[in-house]
């Protein structure tokens, strides 16, 4: 639902970054590591800032030979409908499994998160779209889906109400025209929701940087985690990553053990969905940080027009080309 979270490789690009992202909550790596009991006894420990995503600041933190993550999150996490404690929780679980990173603290009011370091490099574009790669995240997607539910439901009609409410609420520009979109794409939506099977926890944002490959392969930054469709999963990793019909295919086989007509058709409705729901995710981005912000994404016209083709009937920009 975002463009990704990177991770693991010190910040290089300060300058560059602070227009491409809303400013962080106004705390600094050194009140925030004060806040966590399990540090408060530390003798040694020394921070390195990492590259940080769209929604967030992080800094890989040793403490006393141990290696976590700090995590400063962005102050228009709210308006995207991020929950710092639902996060915690899922973490739990998906720490345990060995499919992602073992939670230590959270305060949503100070909006601090902390976990254990993953050994690992983040997987690339290139990477995800090998074979042996689809199968390795595929073992892993399973492994996921086949936690214990947790009590949080992916409501994307109460998702496109919230970035909607958010632009609507910015005063920008282009607000008035995705006000007049909102009944076609409340309608997409509505038609798409009534076909899926919420049965599993998912991830929701499976973007490259997002995947650590190491011992295997682990998922990171669950902001979105909750009980939904797998077939919404599979429409990300499709989307972000340029999947053509012969990797849609394949990723359809190996999920699934098929790829049917059925199955397929699914997947490219689900697309569509999704290309939506990350349109709204950056003009909401925009508006909540207030201003244009995210410009390679492209212009809020060029962005309403897909959004009106999609909320249509029309089709995702990828995956069957």
């Amino acid at each position: 639902m975002t463009e990704g979270d990177a991770r693991q490789k010190p910040d290089r690009r300060r300058a560059g970054r602070a227009r491409m992202r809303a400013r962080s909550v106004d705390l600094t790596p050194e009140k925030a590591m004060a806040l966590v009991p399990q540090w408060q006894d530390a003798t040694t420990v020394v921070t390195e800032e990492m590259l940080g995503g769209r929604t967030n600041s992080s800094f890989r933190v040793q403490v006393d030979g141990e290696t976590f993550v700090l995590r400063l999150n962005a102050a228009n996490g709210a308006a995207l409908g991020l929950d710092y404690e639902r996060e915690y929780e899922i973490l739990r679980h998906v720490g345990r499994a060995g499919v992602g990173p073992e939670p230590v603290y959270v305060s949503q009011d100070a909006g601090v998160l902390v976990m254990r370091y993953i050994d690992g490099e983040p997987m690339s574009v290139e990477s995800v779209r090998k074979p042996d790669n689809i199968r390795r995240i595929v073992r892993t997607l399973k492994k996921v889906h086949a936690l214990p539910p947790p009590r949080y439901r992916l409501d994307l009609e109460e998702v496109v109400h919230r970035y909607c409410e958010t632009v609507q609420e910015s005063g920008l520009p282009f607000a008035q025209h995705l006000v007049a979109l909102r009944p076609r794409i409340f309608a997409r939506v509505r038609e798409w929701a009534n076909g899926t099977e919420e049965t599993c926890l998912c991830h929701n944002d499976l973007f490259h940087s997002n995947m650590i490959d190491g011992a295997g392969i682990s998922f990171i930054d669950w902001e979105y985690a909750s009980v939904g469709d797998p077939m919404f999963e599979l429409a990300a990793l499709t989307q972000y990553h340029q999947f053509t019909g012969h990797h849609s295919e394949y990723l359809l086989e190996q999920y699934f053990n098929d790829a049917s007509n059925v199955l397929r058709r699914r997947l490219r409705h689900t697309q569509a969905v999704f290309d939506l729901i990350c349109i709204l995710w950056v003009l909401a981005f925009r508006a909540s940080a207030g201003g244009n912000v995210l410009p390679e994404a492209g212009s809020e016209d060029y962005l309403l027009e897909y959004v009106e083709r999609l909320a249509d009937g029309g089709h995702a920009l990828r995956g069957w080309d």
